[in-house]
């Protein structure tokens, strides 16, 4: 009877504080030099791709799993991987720092923010988050893997963008024409590699 009534006592203790030690939240640090982020755009020839910095950023977690997180990306970092630095790498970066691309001067900052997510398996979630580029915010949805490694997450995701809800360069090709490079696609893709650590 005594267990019986210490039973009803902590089932009680739980319910009148809300206290729920299965569902404790953990935030974990993303480690900006050890994470990457690379960018490809498609082209009718071919394709660009290169780098882009995470200025910081964090994950939630709940029960070993991502329930939400935020990131800043710093869209002044951008590179060209794929060409050698000469004139046209200048001017290409130049046009994509430009106010017809990414206008980084005025919006220096790119956003993620994990909204919500839904597990598919033990290290799967499909993700639901708003991206803000150029002040600009839409509804995104995409799948990340994970891992747990000492008290790190390694997580990675590939995002497919469609330039047209964000403004980039959408009826620009007339800059790919002259440098003879033709038409990019209306999508680009980012490939987001995190490495983070708990606090």
């Amino acid at each position: 009877m005594q267990k019986i009534h210490i039973i009803l006592f902590i089932l009680f203790f739980i319910w009148i504080t809300g206290f729920n030690p299965i569902l404790s939240q953990e935030k974990y640090s993303i480690d900006i030099n050890k994470s990457s982020i690379k960018w490809t755009g498609e082209k009718f020839t071919g394709i660009h791709y290169g780098r882009i910095n995470l200025n910081e950023g964090e994950l939630i977690l709940q029960n070993n799993k991502i329930t939400g997180g935020s990131f800043i990306i710093d869209m002044e970092s951008i590179e060209i991987d794929d060409l050698e630095k000469d004139k046209w790498y200048d001017k290409f970066l130049k046009h994509l720092n430009s106010e017809s691309f990414f206008d980084t001067e005025k919006y220096d900052k790119s956003y993620l923010s994990i909204n919500k997510t839904k597990a598919l398996a033990d290290s799967t979630s499909k993700i639901f988050a708003t991206l803000e580029i150029k002040g600009i915010k839409n509804n995104i949805e995409f799948i990340a893997s994970y891992s747990f490694k000492n008290d790190m997450i390694l997580a990675k995701t590939k995002l497919i963008i469609d330039r047209k809800k964000f403004n980039i360069g959408y009826g620009d090709e007339s800059f790919f024409d002259r440098i003879g490079d033709g038409f990019l696609y209306d999508e680009f893709t980012l490939e987001i590699n995190i490495i983070s650590k708990q606090r």
